[in-house]
């Protein structure tokens, strides 16, 4: 029997919704990507709104939430609400069992302990997005990629750093980007579709890393973005696309760093043996030219 031309939304999971949003933003006005992010903002506030109360709050008109609806895949703004109403019972699931996991510790909770348990919401609520075939198929492009540059600004080059100076290690063929003498796009021009860019940006932020990200695809080179919005400008660019959780006081990188854990995981299984000689000759380095220092510390 030929699927109806609208999936039904029963099932819908935060990672199907967030890739029609992707798949859809390209093509989509003005007024349909402001609500495309806000729905993606607002998961919440879309399992409840009408139409007609989204569209007061992005500033359009009703037929346009409704024609929005479609362009997405969805029979009509009912089905979105419901699929929206489906993410948010499935987080609810996640939050009573991190309540009562947190119920068996000790009654004292103060401000240190609920930023904690923010960061553990952050996780648990990117690993629904993330999928080991996405690591894997990710790992693959790592694995094969002739040079790999690592782009991110501000406080995105500390998870940047942390991936460069691992990736290093296990395959040696690492770069970490960055706008310093001014000479990236001299040495980006002569990458291609072997080599590879992997970019961290938040906020919907343009800026450096976009335009490494950009030109890096107008070379041909393949482009992996790791950001906070299915339809941040970076994922525009991008191959691949991994959404973290970045909610609290300051940006939380707790998710994106176990993401970036498990990817150096998975990188790892498939390159065992240059892996072990890699760290091998690390320690090796590592004790011929800082062993006597690190010695004469501990004395």
């Amino acid at each position: 029997m030929e699927s109806p031309r609208h999936p039904s939304s029963n099932g819908v999971q935060k990672p199907d919704l967030d890739a029609r949003i992707r798949e859809a933003y390209p093509g989509l006005s003005p007024g349909k990507r402001r609500i495309a992010e806000w729905i993606l903002r607002n998961t919440e506030e879309a399992a409840f709104y009408s139409a007609a109360m989204i569209a007061k709050d992005v500033g359009i008109s009703e037929s346009v939430v409704t024609r929005f609806c479609t362009d997405i895949g969805f029979a009509g703004f009912r089905e979105l609400q419901e699929a929206s109403q489906h993410i948010l019972r499935n987080r609810l699931v996640v939050a009573e069992r991190l309540r009562q996991s947190l119920s068996e510790a000790p009654k004292t909770v103060d401000g240190c302990q609920l930023v904690f348990e923010r960061d553990i919401e952050n996780i648990r609520a990117s690993m629904a997005g993330v999928t080991c075939a996405d690591l894997d198929q990710a790992a693959e492009m790592i694995v094969k990629a002739g040079k790999i540059g690592i782009v991110g600004l501000r406080s995105a080059v500390a998870p940047g750093l942390v991936l460069y100076t691992f990736l290093n290690e296990i395959l040696g063929n690492a770069r970490l980007i960055i706008p310093d003498i001014g000479d990236v796009f001299d040495y980006l021009r002569f990458w291609g579709p072997q080599d590879l860019i992997i970019g961290a940006s938040f906020l919907m932020s343009r800026n450096f890393t976009l335009d490494v990200m950009r030109f890096a695809r107008e070379r041909g080179c393949q482009v992996i973005a790791i950001t906070d919005s299915a339809v941040a400008p970076i994922s525009q660019t991008a191959d691949r696309t991994f959404v973290v959780r970045t909610t609290g006081e300051f940006i939380s990188y707790a998710a994106c760093m176990a993401l970036i854990d498990a990817l150096l995981y998975q990188v790892t299984t498939k390159v065992k043996d240059r892996s072990l000689d890699r760290v091998t000759e690390t320690e090796s380095l590592l004790a011929t030219y800082f062993g006597s220092r690190a010695n004469g510390w501990k004395k």
